[in-house]
């Protein structure tokens, strides 16, 4: 299980709409869950123009079982998007990784919501 994720600032592909959101595209970007999926061994071609993790049984089991928890009661509101709110911990990050946020407010969420339902620190280069 890893404790530490880098996430590259310039591969990283951020602020789309979540519907449009893939794990890594033909043009090497990866969002945060693609970097996640590669630090836990998921090969990159095998994550191409995936959507979530939760969508592709083949790479699924590679990703932190915690990723595909319950979203807890106190996390639905920082989660609303503009129909639903989220239902687990994989939709909470994606929403927060394609969501209308600034930069620095877009990293220090992703940081605290990867530490807090994954235990991994989450550092920005």
């Amino acid at each position: 299980m890893i404790k530490e994720l880098v996430i590259d600032r310039a591969t990283w592909v951020n602020g789309d709409s979540p519907e449009d959101s893939e794990l890594y595209t033909e043009f090497g970007n990866k969002c945060c869950l693609g970097f996640l999926g590669e630090a836990c061994g998921v090969k990159l071609g095998d994550m191409l123009r995936a959507g979530t993790p939760s969508n592709y049984s083949e790479i699924k089991e590679f990703f932190p079982k915690e990723l595909f928890n319950p979203i807890a009661s106190e996390d639905e509101e920082a989660c609303k998007s503009v129909e639903e709110l989220c239902k687990s911990v994989e939709e909470l990050l994606i929403q927060i990784n394609d969501g209308d946020y600034d930069k620095e407010e877009r990293e220090l969420r992703l940081k605290q919501e990867f530490k807090k339902h994954l235990d991994i620190d989450l550092t920005f280069i």
